[in-house]
Parts: C-alpha cells; sequence; structure tokens
C-alpha cells in the first residue's frame, strides 16, 4: 500500500491569484492510487473544488468554514456518505444529483434560500 501525502492540499489558482484558492490536491507520488476515505479540508479559504478525482474513495468529506459558493465538483464522489459544508458562502447547491450513498449534508450558515439540487433518491438522507 502506497502512502500519498495530502498534507499540502491546496494550490492557489493561476487566473485568480494567492487569494482564491482550490481544492486541489498535490501529489508526491504520481503513480500512487489514493485511497483516501475521509478527506479534511476545513477552515483552508477554498472558494472553488477543482480535482476532486483525487479522492473518489472518499466516504466523508470535511470543507466548513471555508469561502465555497458553490458545491459544484463533488458529482464524482459516488461513494461519499457525509459532507460538512456548514460556514461557507454557498448560494446553490450543483452536482449533488449523483451522490446514492449521501447520508449526512450538513449547510447550516451559508446562503441558501431555497434547498434546490438534491436528487428524489435522498429519501434516506439522515442530517441536512
Amino acid at each position: 500500500m502506497q502512502i500519498n501525502d495530502f498534507s499540502d492540499a491546496m494550490a492557489p489558482t493561476e487566473s485568480t491569484g494567492p487569494q482564491r484558492r482550490s481544492a486541489a490536491p498535490v501529489r508526491k507520488s504520481a503513480a500512487a492510487k489514493p485511497e483516501v476515505t475521509h478527506v479534511h479540508l476545513q477552515g483552508r479559504g477554498i472558494s472553488e473544488l477543482k480535482e476532486m478525482d483525487a479522492f473518489l474513495q472518499a466516504r466523508v468529506m470535511f470543507l466548513q468554514h471555508n469561502l465555497l459558493q458553490s458545491t459544484r465538483g463533488l458529482n464524482c464522489l459516488l461513494h461519499l456518505q457525509e459532507l460538512y459544508l456548514q460556514h461557507n458562502c454557498i448560494t446553490r447547491l450543483t452536482g449533488l444529483q449523483r451522490l446514492q450513498q449521501l447520508r449526512v449534508l450538513v449547510l447550516n450558515h451559508n446562503a441558501l434560500s431555497v434547498l434546490e439540487g438534491l436528487p428524489p433518491s435522498l429519501i434516506c438522507l439522515q442530517v441536512v
């Protein structure tokens, strides 16, 4: 089993300078396939989600206390069961329709006025 170092999982985006950050993992081993199941990216000033396919096996993702305005980019995380997005700037939910295993979704302290963007199949959602 190879170990990937995601300790510096943040990289500034080129187009927006050092103030806007994206959740783009920096892999120290290009050949390694990450088997990360819990992703901790809370409180890092992330404003957009990119290259989330590095976390395809993620079951739990902590993205609270960032600067996210959208959930775009999470649609590839088909195994995600818990998603913590509280204390962001999210105005709309995008890309969550494919997350059929999602059971916990925490969205408090965002700018959502309407809860849309969740598939009807999420009738088993335990926490909103």
